[in-house]
C-alpha cells in the first residue's frame, strides 16, 4: 500500500495489527508514535541539509529511506545520529511518563547499536570513513557488529536461563543470524547505498 512518497509493506500491516491484537498496556500505539518521530528526525535533517527523499517504506524489518541524491559521510552521520536523538530529547521531556520516556531511551538505545543496518552502525561507519580508507571501515565495522551481537545473543540466552523475558533473546538471534548471513563485508546501511560501491 502507498501513500504519497510512504509505501507499508503488507507484513508491516499484518505484524502492527497482530500486536495491536496482543497489547493490553497500549504499548503499540506509543511505541508507534516513538517510531514515527525517530524516522521524522531523520527526515527532518535531510530536509534541512536539501537532501530529497524519493520514498519511505515501512516493512517488517523497520524503516527505509530511500534519496534522489547521495549523501556526503557527514550528511550521513547527521542524519543517522538524528532519529535516536530525537528519541532521547522525548525521553527527557516525557520522563515523568516512564512508559514513554522508556519505549524512547528503549528505541534511542537499540538504534545506537554498531550494527551495520541501524543508525548506530552508520555512525560508526561514516565517523571511521572520515579518517581511513573505505576497505578497512568495512572490515573494522563488520568485526564490531559481529561481536557485538554475539555479545548480546549470549546476553539474551544467559537472562532466559534465569527467567527472564525472550525479547532480548529473539531480538539478538535476528541480528546475530542477519550478520553472521551476510556474504561479504560491505555496510548495509541503506543510506549508503547510493554512494559506496
Amino acid at each position: 500500500m502507498k501513500v504519497g512518497c510512504v509505501t507499508l509493506s503488507g507484513g508491516f500491516l499484518l505484524l502492527i495489527a497482530f500486536l495491536n491484537y496482543m497489547d493490553r498496556e497500549g504499548m503499540v500505539w506509543l511505541s508507534l508514535i516513538a517510531c514515527t518521530l525517530h524516522e521524522l528526525g531523520h527526515l527532518l535533517v535531510l530536509g534541512c541539509m536539501g537532501v530529497r527523499v524519493r520514498e519511505v517504506s515501512l516493512t517488517v524489518v523497520g524503516a527505509e529511506i530511500q534519496l534522489k541524491t547521495p549523501l556526503s559521510y557527514g550528511q550521513e552521520l547527521l542524519a543517522a545520529i538524528a532519529g535516536p536523538l530525537v528519541n532521547g530529547i522525548l525521553a527527557v521531556c516525557f520522563a515523568r511518563w516512564s512508559l514513554f520516556a522508556g519505549i524512547n531511551w528503549l528505541l534511542a538505545g537499540f538504534n545506537l547499536l554498531p550494527v551495520g543496518g541501524l543508525d548506530g552502525g552508520r555512525v560508526l561507519f561514516c565517523a571511521l570513513a572520515q579518517v581511513l580508507e573505505q576497505e578497512r571501515c568495512f572490515a573494522i565495522c563488520r568485526r564490531v557488529e559481529q561481536m557485538t551481537v554475539t555479545f548480546l545473543l549470549i546476553s539474551g540466552i544467559l537472562l532466559l536461563g534465569v527467567g527472564g523475558s525472550a525479547t532480548l533473546t529473539i531480538t539478538a538471534g535476528w541480528l546475530f543470524f542477519a550478520v553472521w548471513g551476510k556474504k561479504n563485508g560491505k555496510n548495509s546501511c541503506h543510506l549508503c547505498k547510493k554512494r559506496v560501491k
